[in-house]
């Protein structure tokens, strides 16, 4: 299975990650995230002066997202959906570190991922494309955000410029 990451993500696509998106809404959104598609594409247009995507294609077909957002010329913060057949440590890892890398080629030296306190899946899956968990074991963010009107805590988990944790 070839995976490839090409900048940036095609408009015409973004249809498609709101479909995902809302198949797993309860593990990667929180109450002020968009409600529907018109709300998500206007947000996506609204991140794009700051913000580079690429699509992840497994052979020729989509399966990913990854979009990461300057904060400033040295940190930036790193977000991605997949489609549920694409949500594997073959695809999604490769695809990170790959996007990690080239962002790496700039300025950046720090890309975070925040990550909510009870999401395994993708905790375990950055921490295997190299991140590390910047918050303390055990010790979410406290009452970072809401999730169905209930306070829940984020992890960060970071990847770092020249820091051997697989990526180049």
């Amino acid at each position: 299975m070839g995976i490839t990451v090409a900048s940036p993500f095609p408009a015409w696509a973004l249809p498609q990650v709101w479909a995902w998106i809302e198949s797993f809404r309860d593990r990667v959104c929180d109450d002020y995230a968009p409600k529907s598609l018109d709300e998500f594409l206007a947000e996506w247009e609204q991140r794009q002066p700051r913000e580079r995507s690429w699509a992840v294609y497994e052979e020729d077909e989509i399966g990913g997202v990854i979009a990461v957002q300057t904060v400033n010329p040295d940190a930036a913060l790193c977000r991605c959906y997949f489609k549920r057949a694409a949500w594997s440590t073959a695809v999604v890892v490769p695809a990170l570190r790959a996007v990690y890398a080239e962002v790496f080629q700039g300025s950046t030296v720090k890309i975070s991922l925040p990550v909510f306190e009870d999401n395994w899946d993708l905790r375990r899956l950055a921490l295997n494309a190299g991140a590390v968990e910047e918050t303390p074991k055990h010790r979410p963010l406290r009452d970072a955000t809401r999730r169905d009107g209930k306070l829940i805590g984020v992890r960060i988990l970071s990847v770092f410029k020249g820091v051997s944790h697989g990526v180049a």
